[in-house]
């Protein structure tokens, strides 16, 4: 790998990739716009040169094969160091990029003997706050989202408060039972207070949230017989260490978190330099998966792609007051990046792992808490790299199937403190939590109606 700073004046460019077999076929032909790469100063090109990015006609990247017969690629620039609390995924995203992308490439061609299986494409949205309680909420009515997501082929799932899991509305509830392909539920805080999940200072008030949360849920399951996804949508995007540890103490399956574009704010943790760049992170035990907001660029989508995240796209009802024709639009934004699955947040949590087959020995890196697997018929061992926690432990089933290999194993991760949610008592009642919902669930229903009062 060769270049350097490279930088002449600083301005912005379109770089288009090549079409060359070597370029990953899912950025192969591709243009994006680079807010440096303009200034970059011009690689010659030899014969036998092989340019794999081009800002106009001038080469920034190219793979050269010399004498000696060894192939090196030479980049027009090389990354910078990052900025103290900046997370590395600044530098791979919309409009930065071309420093970086071609060292993400020369490692990966380093560990091809080495070929990990990633998993395979998964996507879904997230509506955030919706209730059950009524046909509609805001400007989302349950019965068109259903059909408009089993016609489109997507999967939405409705981040409900478990404080509004009281009551279901009967036609919701149909809904949501004869679309469980398009349409589903999960976990979004607790009574959704401001700085609910960032603001608790101590473990056992952490569990006391967690375990409330958790109780609801599992109340409204027993009740309506529709599933939750066991995944935390921070309200916010506000998570603290001490509620991840709760979460993963009392059971919760993931936490799903937008990457921030700096590290220092309060809760966060130094292994956030690396939030948006894997499938998931671990906080304790308790995975973290990246989600991002509905307006994502279509190069972040196309990076997303390339990282191998799962594609977890997340709004408010506010978000659709055009319409649902616009996570239509969304879907297909989503899809021309890849063969995408669009399914429910527990199953993307459930999927997360990448294998490798060596020999007789399948070695399997976890980013999920709990995972099944299928084994290859003839495999000897299966080897696990998990990152390692205090107070954390690794169960594996028995194999299910028959003979070496060919089955399916069970993997979790478990506190060797686990907690029950029945055991955990409940956090001291006070009247606010329901009032202050009650006015957020006032304005979110008026909401439509006001903008048609005003049309009118």
């Amino acid at each position: 790998m060769g270049g350097g700073p490279g930088w002449g004046p600083t301005h912005p460019g379109l770089v288009t990739l090549s079409d060359d077999e070597l370029m990953d076929a899912r950025l192969r032909g591709r243009s994006f716009s680079d807010a440096m790469a303009g200034g970059l100063h011009e690689l010659p090109v030899e014969d036998g040169d092989r340019a794999l990015a081009r800002c106009g006609r001038a080469a920034l990247w190219i793979r050269r094969r010399g004498a000696d017969g060894i192939a090196r690629y030479v980049a027009a620039a090389a990354p910078d160091e990052l900025n103290p609390n900046e997370p590395l995924r600044n530098r791979l995203t919309q409009s930065r990029f071309i420093a970086l992308l071609p060292l993400i490439h020369f490692l990966r061609e380093l560990r091809a003997e080495r070929p990990w299986m990633e998993p395979s494409p998964r996507a879904c949205f997230i509506i955030d706050d919706p209730n059950l309680r009524a046909p509609a909420y805001g400007h989302v009515n349950y019965r068109d989202l259903a059909a408009h997501a089993a016609r489109a082929g997507y999967h939405v799932a409705i981040a409900s408060i478990p404080l509004d899991f009281r009551s279901i509305h009967p036609r919701v509830r149909e809904v949501f039972e004869r679309n469980r392909q398009a349409i589903s539920v999960t976990v979004h805080g607790n009574n959704h207070e401001r700085h609910e999940l960032l603001t608790v200072r101590d473990g056992a008030n952490a569990q006391r949230v967690a375990a409330q949360s958790l109780r609801r849920t599992i109340k409204f399951e027993h009740r309506t017989g529709l599933s939750v996804s066991r995944v935390m949508c921070a309200p916010h995007e506000e998570c603290n260490p001490l509620m991840a540890e709760a979460l993963f103490q009392l059971g919760f399956d993931a936490l799903a978190l937008e990457p921030r574009r700096q590290v220092s704010a309060e809760g966060q943790t130094p292994n956030d330099v690396l939030a948006g760049w894997e499938p998931a992170r671990f906080v304790d035990g308790l995975p973290i998966l990246p989600r991002f907001r509905l307006d994502i660029s279509d190069e972040d989508l196309v990076f997303n792609s390339y990282l191998n995240l799962p594609q977890v796209i997340y709004c408010h009802n506010r978000d659709l007051k055009a319409g649902l024709h616009v996570l239509d639009d969304a879907a297909r934004r989503v899809n021309r990046t890849g063969q995408y699955r669009w399914v429910t947040p527990a199953e993307i949590a459930a999927t997360n792992y990448v294998s490798w087959r060596r020999d007789t020995d399948l070695i399997v890196r976890l980013y999920s808490r709990r995972v099944r697997l299928t084994v290859p018929a003839g495999l000897e061992r299966v080897r696990v790299a998990v990152p390692r926690f205090p107070g954390v432990k690794m169960i594996p089933s028995s194999l299910v199937g028959e003979g070496q290999g060919g089955g399916s194993l069970e993997i979790s991760l478990v506190p060797e403190a686990a907690l029950s949610p029945a055991a955990v008592p409940a956090p001291v009642w006070r009247p606010w939590p329901r009032l202050r919902r009650l006015m957020t669930e006032s304005r979110d229903r008026a909401t439509p109606l006001m903008r048609r009062l005003r049309v009118s």
